[in-house]
């Protein structure tokens, strides 16, 4: 059978399927499902209902619209149901003989792609996760598929699409088996789980054991590439960084630039191709590495780094390359294309492999001193070198290779760093020069460098044994070197289609895996409180079950390191998404990202809650403490944080003249006496209510371990797994208080400015009033003397015209009066004398001006413009 089309009407009939083997059905049903058109809309599933788009206003009228304009094009949609009906009876045929082969003929691949077909909507098919539950969990119960038992698992510890509960017991068993069987999702999801205690004791020991599991297969991927190993996967990209952050341009922590702030692509393209002619690299360069917006091209990265290179003058000795030559202005740009081009040729990288040039290149960088040709000299040494008739172009020389990693080494590069630690580690058992040399490497991120450190920390060579550090370095690497099971880049793909379901699903399937970028995407695609319009009561309100999965994904997030994670958690609680309201556990959150993270944004939150009397005592001192440390930590914060301390100052001042009070003593129930509190008790009232709020940290986390087995709250904080991520934070905190220090000096330089002195200044917002009111009469003051003066200037100014009007008839006078009089003195010879400066050459002042009374008035009338 070559065709599936030439065949199609013979596999309808059941007979000619009966007759057909279960590989034959496979093969052809492929064939089928190959020739299907992908679908131009999405077909979802009823029960796939996370794909609700944006609550907001704006955005759910467009859909509404787009809508109904759809209905209306009845031609477009008449051809688009027939066309729909062809391909689904092609799609039917390719199901049926799957189902067949899976279930009649026990084939396990048609059962397992029956589940990728379903969970992933391929192959025009709608999404339908209830039926892929289905096919997955009867492979797993009858083969013991171990990459089915983790899609059970996974499918059990999350609940997607409303197919099944969520159970924490079964997601773990499943996983377990799937583990033992060698699956990488599943490992890497039990390492996490031992790792953050989620859904069973914590155990290091344990994260470790999985999470080498997955780094040994990474590292052997690795070694097994072209020489130096293949590039890593990109980075992976943050959902929220398109819209500023996750509070948006200024309010977050790790937030990109705004697109506004940088020129077109087209335009930086455009200049750095000039730039290229001139001998910049930066174009060949971002072309060979590749970035989010410049895809990675290999082709147009040789163009333009020989284009580079070439601009050197390269002699056919390269001995006679002197010390004047190498530091000529283009001797630094050609280095580094020659190190890159060398290590192109040599891997194959967008031209023809050819080791001969890939050594030409090499020694041409490395006469220059370029470090990334030095090391791949070495290791052309370390390895030796043949041309592809198999003749010998580089013999092995350790000791030559072992110069060149030095020389390297010294220059600060890391892939060296890591060549020369290895040659000590595994030649001369040197682990302590190994050690320097990897940790060295590990200041710039390097993946094997992580590696080895992980090895060392795990056993306790030359370095204090550590589970923590070992573990943490092993899912380093393992997370990093994901090139057989990375979901994120389906899951891109899928979120710049337009499919959130199926963004949402990869996303998800990574955060169980540990990843703390997907559990951040889950969260901000489950989050809706991000929405700044809000949809009317009347429609439809956002699924609780899916507030609760973004607090969750939040919480694991945040236990990470994400900052912003941590407020959005205090958020959740604050506003109730996904939980009860509790004022107290909110401010315990932003208590721990102020104090232990330094967030702005959870100190003027703190502020505001001081300020208020919400899940904190109401104390308007240590709320202006807490506004100033977020403007000290945050320039940007500057009109925010004022406009809070106006009305903080309105507030005090009000409560001043009416014998209010400013804060609560909730330990003895004793008001505060206004403006003139003495403030000297602050520091200890902020202690006890930081510790108050580092209690509730602890209380979340006994909750969480299951301490609490009655609370029907416990069991879903140990879904949440707060608890020993909240003793961690506890840790932290403890860390930061050791010794007894003030708040304030663990706040470090960075608050150095901004620090609020007690001893020197008690009535701090009385004298802040103060200075306010002085300041707005004296502003009113100079605006009432602008207007006094802006009339006085006018009435001057006419009487300056008419003054001068005068002036020149009295000296128009006096001129002819004393032409006159020297006239009859001089027997008629009038003496050409200057005219008060009228006169080209003559002198200024005119004589006697000086001493006239009305100069002022003269000169004020000549410098307004006559």
């Amino acid at each position: 059978m070559n065709s599936a089309e030439n065949n199609r009407d013979d596999f309808n009939s059941e007979h000619d399927l009966a007759n057909l083997s279960a590989d034959q059905l496979y093969r052809n049903a492929l064939e089928i499902l190959g020739n299907l058109q992908p679908s131009t809309t999405k077909r979802l599933h009823q029960g796939a209902d996370y794909d609700d788009g944006d609550t907001s206003i704006l955005p759910f009228s467009l859909r509404i619209f787009s809508r109904i304009f759809k209905f209306f094009s009845a031609e477009r949609l008449q051809s688009a149901i027939i066309a729909a009906e062809k391909s689904n009876e092609k799609l039917n045929t390719a199901i049926d003989m799957l189902e067949k082969a899976g279930y009649d003929l026990k084939h396990d691949a048609s059962l397992f792609t029956l589940g990728e077909i379903t969970f992933n909507a391929l192959y025009t098919h709608p999404r339908n996760l209830t039926a892929a539950f289905k096919y997955y969990n009867d492979l797993a119960i009858r083969s013991g598929n171990a990459t089915a038992q983790q899609m059970v698992g996974f499918m059990y510890a999350t609940g997607v699409g409303d197919s099944i509960n969520r159970d924490q017991g079964k997601s773990l068993l499943y996983h377990t088996f799937a583990a033992l069987g060698g699956e990488t999702a599943a490992q890497m999801t039990l390492a996490y789980r031992y790792l953050m205690g989620i859904g069973v004791q914590r155990s290091c020991e344990d994260a470790v054991f999985h999470y080498k599991q997955v780094a040994d297969k990474a590292v052997e991927y690795y070694r097994s590439g072209p020489p130096g190993g293949p590039q890593l996967p990109p980075s992976k990209i943050r959902l929220y960084d398109e819209d500023g952050g996750v509070y948006g341009y200024g309010a977050s922590i790790h937030a990109p630039s705004r697109s506004g702030d940088t020129a077109a692509w087209g335009d930086i393209l455009e200049y750095y191709r000039y730039m290229a002619d001139q001998g910049d690299i930066t174009l060949g360069q971002l072309f060979y590495q590749g970035t989010r917006s410049i895809a990675q091209n290999f082709k147009e990265a040789v163009k333009y780094l020989t284009l580079v290179a070439n601009q050197f003058i390269w002699p056919s000795d390269l001995s006679q390359i002197d010390e004047q030559s190498s530091s000529a202005s283009s001797a630094s740009s050609a280095a580094t294309a020659a190190g890159l081009l060398g290590q192109m040729y040599w891997r194959a990288e967008g031209v023809e492999q050819n080791n001969a040039t890939a050594l030409l290149w090499f020694k041409r960088g490395a006469k220059l001193k370029n470090p990334a040709a030095q090391n791949g000299l070495g290791l052309m040494y370390q390895q030796g070198l043949f041309d592809k008739e198999g003749n010998e172009l580089l013999v092995k020389n350790r000791k030559e290779a072992e110069i060149h990693f030095k020389l390297a080494a010294d220059a600060d590069y890391a892939d060296a760093q890591v060549n020369l630690g290895l040659l000590y580690l595994h030649k001369q058992r040197d682990i302590s020069e190994a050690l320097k040399y990897f940790l060295l490497a590990a200041q710039h991120a390097h993946f094997l460098a992580y590696y080895y450190l992980a090895e060392m920390y795990a056993k306790g060579e030359e370095v204090t044994k550590s589970c923590a550090m070992a573990a943490a370095y092993y899912k380093n690497v393992a997370e990093r070197g994901d090139w057989l099971h990375s979901p994120f880049e389906a899951a891109r793909k899928a979120h710049l289609s337009g499919d959130k379901d199926g963004a949402l699903l990869n996303y998800l399937i990574a955060a169980e895996r540990g990843y703390e970028v997907g559990q951040a995407n889950v969260a901000w695609l489950l989050d809706r409180d991000k929405s700044r319009w809000q949809l009317p009561h009347l429609l439809p309100k956002p699924d609780p079950h899916k507030e609760k999965l973004a607090l969750i994904y939040w919480t694991r997030s945040a236990n990470q390191g994400n900052i912003d994670a941590r407020v959005k958690m205090g958020d959740h609680y604050f506003k109730g998404l996904g939980t009860d309201v509790d004022y107290e556990k909110a401010a315990a959150c932003y208590q721990v990202a102020a104090e232990a993270e330094l967030n702005p944004m959870a100190m003027w939150n703190l502020g505001w809650m001081h300020e208020n009397g919400i899940g904190v005592s109401r104390d308007f001192h240590l709320a202006k403490r807490w506004y100033d440390y977020s403007l000290s930590t945050n320039p940007d914060a500057y009109l925010p944080v004022t406009l809070s301390l106006l009305k903080l100052y309105s507030k005090s001042f009000w409560n001043y003249i009416t014998g209010s009070d400013d804060s609560d003593d909730i330990e003895n129930g004793k008001p505060s006496k206004g403006l003139w509190w003495d403030d000297s008790s602050s520091d200890t009232q902020k202690e006890e209510t930081s510790s108050g709020r580092i209690e509730s940290v602890k209380k979340l986390g006994k909750e969480g371990s299951g301490s609490n087995t009655n609370s029907v709250s416990s069991k879903e904080r140990r879904e949440w797994d707060i608890g020993p991520d909240g003793e961690q934070l506890v840790k932290e905190y403890n860390k930061r208080k050791k010794g007894e220090q003030d708040f304030t000096e663990s706040l470090g330089s960075t608050m150095e400015e901004g620090r609020y002195d007690d001893d020197e200044s008690q009535d701090d917002l009385m004298e802040s009033l103060l200075i306010l009111a002085m300041c707005l009469l004296v502003g009113w003051l100079v605006y009432i003397r602008q207007l006094r003066w802006g009339g006085q200037l006018d009435n001057n100014n006419n009487n300056n015209n008419n003054n001068n009007n005068n002036n020149n008839n009295n000296n128009n006078n006096n001129n002819d009066n004393d032409n006159n009089n020297r006239e009859v003195a001089d027997g008629g010879n009038a003496a050409e004398a200057p005219v008060g400066g009228g006169g080209v050459g003559g002198d200024w002042p005119p004589p006697g001006l000086l001493h006239d009374d009305n100069m002022g008035r003269f000169a004020w009338g000549g410098a307004g413009g006559h």
